[in-house]
């Protein structure tokens, strides 16, 4: 898979889009071909997860991620049917399912697909493997949903349990990326959105890494902004 994935970033960096979807489209028949050969397994899921990532980042193509996602989903579901609750491989299937649909809450922000995001949100409120880390990253795309909406009440209360989990934690480290938001936000020109969008960047910045004092002031900045919304 590898190679796909350097093949791909090169012709990224030489701007051929044509051969990138060549690419992509060869990736794609080779996930279908290394699973339907050795079946479910992790490696079969990370395969789909690099496909999808790169449909979304080379030629965002939300529908082929959303795709390639499901398909991913769909193996750990079925490699979930054969463990006893509670095992090893078990825990290891949640997370990787976690770390998925997380990704899907933040493509179905772009698309607008909000009924998707209500059942997404509620399948990881499910998911046991769903540290507080993750919590906050969840609850911080639940706000930005619904900042865009201008749905400012419900997004105040959102934000308010973000900062209650964030602030009670000894320690936040993030590894999540917020790329595909960032560069949406980027493409919106609009008058009309430049608060709500410099709101989201800082919300985003916020729990970008370490937490730091900076940080939680800036996430208290955001929640004094919607409360002047509301009021």
């Amino acid at each position: 898979m590898s190679p796909y994935s350097i093949l791909v970033r090169i012709a990224n960096k030489r701007s051929e889009k044509e051969k990138m979807s060549q690419l992509l489209l060869c990736m794609k028949e080779f996930c279908q071909y290394y699973h339907s050969k050795y079946g479910n397994s992790f490696s079969a899921v990370s395969d789909f997860r690099i496909l999808g990532a790169g449909m979304w980042m080379y030629l965002n193509d939300i529908e082929e991620y959303f795709w390639a996602s499901s398909e991913a989903k769909r193996i750990l579901d079925d490699m979930t049917k054969n463990e006893a609750a509670g095992s090893y491989k078990e825990m290891r299937i949640n997370w990787y399912k976690a770390r998925i649909e997380i990704d899907e809450l933040e493509a179905c922000i772009i698309i607008q697909d909000y009924s998707k995001f209500q059942n997404i949100l509620e399948s990881l409120m499910k998911n046991p493997q769903v540290n507080e880390n993750y919590h906050v990253v969840i609850l911080a795309l639940n706000s930005i949903r619904l900042i865009i909406k201008k749905d400012f009440y419900e997004a105040k209360k959102v934000l308010k349990n973000l900062l209650v989990r964030y602030e009670q934690l000894p320690e936040f480290v993030s590894s999540y990326i917020w790329d595909g938001l960032h560069a949406w936000i980027d493409k919106d020109e609009s008058h009309e959105m430049k608060a709500v969008n410099n709101q989201i960047k800082n919300l985003m910045d916020a729990l970008d890494g370490k937490k730091t004092p900076e940080k939680s002031a800036k996430l208290h900045s955001i929640l004094e902004w919607l409360n002047k919304q509301v009021n």
